[in-house]
């Protein structure tokens, strides 16, 4: 039986953000308790000014950890894919993709990879690219403008697997079906 909807979040990656956070935040502290034991206190004082900087950067760290992530809703109606995009619980994008119309699915990193890098495994940072049956170009399934998002690896292939139950002659390339078992 194939799944009426499939719902992808979006991968919190908040390891950078969250070591920003904590290294100025300790540095902050430890300028601005040694800016008032070594001087005294001065509003133009060089540490208080770069104490008052990285808690600033720490503050940055805690509004973008916090901010709300990408939900992706997929669901078939009337033989057109169906996507959803939410910010949080904030609906903000909609697109209507006939089945019919997508030939071929494939991984794409954002980035070209280096020479010798890893081909799947150890990368989150890929999209899912579609081809219609007219064109030889590959664009993105989900299309967000000015967005930036992350989707682990499984779920790409959860988003694969799902317009293959619709349908079946989708192709994707060799080297990523077998890789994935699609």
């Amino acid at each position: 039986m194939r799944k009426q909807e499939l719902h992808i979040y979006e991968e919190a990656t908040n390891l950078f953000w969250g070591l920003i956070i904590v290294v100025s935040t300790t540095l902050a502290t430890y300028i601005l308790a040694n800016a008032f034991v070594t001087s005294g206190w001065s509003i133009s004082s060089l540490n208080q000014i770069i104490a008052l900087l990285l808690f600033v950067l720490s503050f940055v760290g805690i509004l973008k950890i916090s901010e709300p992530l990408y939900h992706f809703v997929f669901t078939v109606e009337q033989q057109k894919l169906k996507i959803i995009s939410y910010k949080g619980e904030q609906e903000i994008n909609t697109d209507m993709i006939s089945l019919n119309d997508i030939e071929g699915l494939k991984f794409s990193p954002y980035l070209p990879r280096e020479r010798g890098e890893a081909l799947f495994d150890f990368s989150t940072n890929y999209k899912l690219m579609y081809k219609k049956g007219s064109q030889f170009d590959y664009q993105p399934l989900i299309d967000i403008e000015d967005a930036a998002f992350t989707l682990k690896v499984d779920d790409i292939i959860k988003i694969i697997r799902f317009i293959k139950s619709y349908q079946s002659s989708v192709t994707v390339p060799r080297e990523q079906a077998e890789f994935f078992k699609i």
